[in-house]
């Protein structure tokens, strides 16, 4: 975990994204911090780092513009399935 905190120290200032991250990875990552005592429990938030969820993105996206994605559904109802989210472009 001391190389995970090295790195985040030199990749700071940064914007920490992912899918679904902040509900799944970032709880994961403070909890291994904390059970390894590094002093930066909290290095995706402070220290001029801020953090972005692409998840959370492509709900509002989806919410304000429904036909600008394809939303995936499983019995009847919109799923989140990670690579099922799709534009109606197809653009890679």
């Amino acid at each position: 975990m001391g190389e995970v905190a090295a790195l985040f120290n030199r990749w700071t200032p940064a914007i920490w994204s992912g899918f679904n991250s902040i509900h799944f990875d970032e709880e994961v990552l403070l909890q291994r911090f904390y059970q390894n005592l590094q002093p930066d429990v909290y290095a995706t938030q402070f220290n001029g780092n801020t953090r972005f969820n692409v998840l959370t993105a492509h709900r509002v996206v989806w919410r304000w513009n429904r036909n600008f994605m394809q939303w995936p559904k499983v019995n009847m109802a919109s799923a989140v399935l990670i690579g099922a989210i799709s534009s109606p472009t197809d653009l890679d």
